[in-house]
């Protein structure tokens, strides 16, 4: 039980942590495009 637990927490961690990593990449690339636009 607490093996299947440890890994199922830490699968939601990744995929959390994807999303997250994801957000970042796609906030600096639209943040980089409307400085372009800005300049």
């Amino acid at each position: 039980m607490k093996v299947s637990y440890s890994y199922n927490n830490r699968q939601r961690l990744i995929k959390q942590f994807i999303l997250f990593m994801g957000f970042l990449f796609h906030w600096s690339e639209w943040n980089a495009l409307d400085k372009n636009d800005i300049s």
